[in-house]
């Protein structure tokens, strides 16, 4: 089905769009009502109309997830990533591989078309049962389709009159094959619809008009059974079925109670119990819906309708414990929840574990009670006692290494997918925070290189360092760095070597900080190239190489409105190149110096994995390349014979429109891939200092400050140099 289920194996968590799980297949399913007015009930918030455009769907490896975003079907494959899908139409389902889709259509006509998509980018447009699909009652609708994309199911027109005779249909590579109704010599003419398939195809479930009866029969079809009525509750006015467990002997939906007033339940159906309805632990409901179930049956999930005006909550239920909301789920595992948050459960995951859905306010839910942490390495088997000669003394038997405590995993607890994503972005700051430093060390206090120059033969020592707050955007942050440099002029060439150390802090989503402490060593040659009268050309070409350490606590709100933490440590390495021409002019009244330069900057962070808090992640090894051209001129006016003005103005422009993309796992839950913000690709940056001369060396001053960019918006950088 296209909700998470037994099927679908796994949630992939994006922030490109918000995959709508309220527009799943139990509610899809409810707004083909075909006439039974039983189904609109307000609590529960069942619908009634035209088939919903949103769609969601996942392969149950993980491999390939399809969403919308507004009338936008959006692609993801962990291999490409994420880009618009081409579809005019709606995605219900996908194979176990995510190879084929099944989905539909709707014409120019206004009526619906089921369509099957494979990989390829192949689009094929399923038979109809009646019709061409050009005629106004011409219509089919795909629900769902098997593990190995061999079988899909839907319904579709079935006759002259449209008049709700519409089948639940089954397509093969054989073409389209009607499953009937329940007893159709005396239907009344209200038709079927399937609505899920199990996963090895076996069984499809469904909903079907039953003799001279108003209203639906929740079905079950296999091959060797055809069409069974799972019957009504007490003879109540309706019942339809949505899932299966992964073989089909499980199966759930929603029934009328005829003893309650025809009062909607959730029910749960095997052979040998036939139709039951599921009772709720402490919880007085007026309505209630189950929407999927587990791959073994045991769970199953889904919405209660309280009567209350907080509205309708998210169940789980079991034999053990009956129906309990998923917050009182979470309690009796431990976690600590501080309010009420859910409004309906959508799917379950293979295991029973993991259960996605909907909150009050419209925000799509995970929830996790138990997770299995890793098994821990055996205890090692001690050497034997050796036999001892007569004469030696026996070596003791070695004492086994203790047993390692194992990993506990993630507690139980509740998010959403809107707070988690917002939350895992911060696994990239820490690199972002590294390219910043690098570009500081490199065009803060090191960006007038020919302040650094000495005279022929000479050598010169000095100490710089600088400190800047880095707050554009989104940042909020601070960093600081110093340095330590030595240059020898051996006339055709000066080189100089510097060491040095930045520590970067940045304050990420609610309250979470990140920490990086980074060391570097930096090369640079300068040599004249040219040189006329009071002008002379300069080449200065320079090198960066960066490693350090990176410790990031990563904040999310879960359980209801609660401040979780998880936190991981990281190493982190880079390099920076640059290449810069600077024209020199010389006068006794400005020393002007006009230049073009062009930088590369890479840096990477290892992978890390998190510890604590409810939904800690690993964060995969995250690379970033940038490079650079700057335009601009340093000037520097004499003041006095000891005292000088400094300035410089240059604009800058970032090629790249954006950084890599942040991958990783929540433990237990889902792999990701963040999409990086766009990057501010051209600033302009402006300083202005003085330098004065101190007992045969120079100390300077310079404040800078930039326009809205990818750099630090301000930050003051001094220095002192002695020539020796």
């Amino acid at each position: 089905m296209i909700h998470f289920n037994h099927k679908r194996g796994s949630l992939l968590i994006t922030t490109s769009i918000t995959m709508a799980l309220a527009c799943v297949a139990p509610a899809q399913a409810q707004v083909v009502t075909l006439g039974d007015p039983a189904i609109a009930f307000d609590d529960v918030g069942a619908t009634s109309g035209p088939l919903s455009e949103e769609g969601f769907a996942i392969s149950a490896d993980g491999s390939t997830a399809l969403g919308r975003n507004g009338d936008q079907n959006i692609l993801w494959t962990d291999t490409g990533g994420f880009s618009p899908f081409t579809f005019g139409g709606t995605i219900s389902g996908l194979s176990m591989d995510g190879s084929v889709m099944a989905g539909w259509t709707r014409g120019a006509n206004g009526r619906d078309s089921a369509v099957r998509l494979t990989g390829t980018g192949a689009v094929e447009v399923l038979p109809y049962l009646s019709g061409d699909g050009t005629g106004f009652i011409d219509s089919a609708v795909a629900f769902d389709i098997s593990d190995d994309g061999n079988t899909i199911v839907g319904f579709s027109n079935a006759g002259a009159s449209f008049n709700f005779n519409v089948h639940a249909v089954r397509w093969t590579s054989a073409g389209i094959e009607s499953l009937g109704t329940l007893d159709p010599g005396t239907n009344t003419g209200i038709g079927s619809v399937a609505y899920g398939i199990s996963g090895d195809g076996s069984t499809i479930v469904g909903a079907s008009g039953e003799g001279a009866r108003l209203g639906m029969t929740a079905f079950r079809y296999t091959d060797a059974t055809g069409m069974v009525s799972l019957g009504r509750l007490n003879e109540g006015s309706v019942s339809e079925a949505f899932a299966a467990s992964q073989d089909g002997s499980v199966i759930v939906g929603q029934a009328a109670d005829g003893n309650a007033f025809n009062g909607l339940r959730a029910f749960r159906w095997t052979e040998a119990s036939g139709l039951v309805a599921l009772s709720a632990a402490n919880i007085n409901y007026t309505a209630a819906r189950a929407n999927d179930v587990s791959a073994d049956g045991s769970v199953v999930v889904g919405i209660l309708g309280t009567g209350e005006t907080t509205g309708p909550r998210a169940f789980r239920w079991t034999e053990a414990t009956d129906a309990v909301t998923i917050e009182n789920w979470l309690r009796s595992a431990g976690a600590t929840i501080a309010s009420e948050i859910t409004r309906e459960a959508h799917g379950v995951s293979a295991d029973g574990t993991i259960v996605v859905g909907e909150t009050q306010d419209g925000q799509m839910f995970i929830a996790r009670a138990t997770t299995t942490a890793p098994t821990p390495d055996p205890t090692p088997t001690p050497d034997p006692t050796p036999t001892p000669d007569p004469t030696p003394t026996p070596d003791p038997t070695p004492t086994p290494d203790p047993t390692p405590t194992p990993d506990p995993g993630p507690g139980p607890g509740i998010i959403t997918v809107a707070d988690l994503n917002q939350s895992l972005v911060a696994g990239s700051t820490a690199n972002v925070a590294t390219l910043t430093g690098a570009g500081l060390a490199m065009n803060g206090a090191g960006s007038r290189p020919l302040d650094r120059r000495a005279s022929d033969g000479k050598s010169i020592f000095w100490l710089g360092g600088d400190y800047g707050l880095d707050r554009h955007g989104d940042r909020d942050g601070s960093l600081g760095l110093g340095e330590l440099g030595f240059g020898h002029n051996f006339g055709s060439v000066q080189l100089n070597a510097t060491i040095g150390r930045s520590n970067l802090d940045q304050d990420t989503f609610l309250g979470g900080q990140t920490k990086a402490d980074v060391n570097f060593v930096k090369l640079e040659a300068l040599s004249e190239l040219y040189s006329a009268g009071t002008g002379s050309l300069w080449l200065i070409l320079g090198g960066i190489g960066m490693r350090g350490d990176a410790d990031i606590t990563r904040n999310y709100l879960d359980n209801g409105g609660l401040v979780d933490s998880s936190v991981g440590s990281t190493k982190i390495e880079g390099y920076g190149l640059r290449a810069r021409l600077q024209w020199e002019q010389v006068s006794e009244q400005l020393r002007f110096s006009p230049y073009g330069e062009l930088s590369h900057m890479r840096t990477c962070m290892d992978g890390y994995t998190e510890t604590g808090g409810a939904f800690p992640a690993r964060f995969d090894k995250l690379c970033d390349d940038v490079t650079e051209a700057r335009l601009g001129f340093d000037a520097t006016v004499p003041v006095s014979s000891g005292f000088r003005l400094n300035g410089t103005l240059e604009g800058v422009h970032r090629f790249q429109g954006k950084g890599s993309d942040v991958t990783g796992q929540v433990i237990g839950l889902s792999d990701f891939s963040i999409a990086q913000s766009h990057y501010e690709q051209n600033w302009l940056r402006a300083g202005a200092g003085f330098e004065v001369d101190l007992a045969g060396s120079t100390l300077s001053l310079m404040g800078n400050a930039t326009t809205k960019g990818e750099t630090s918006d301000a930050w003051v950088a001094i220095n002192w140099k002695m020539e020796f």
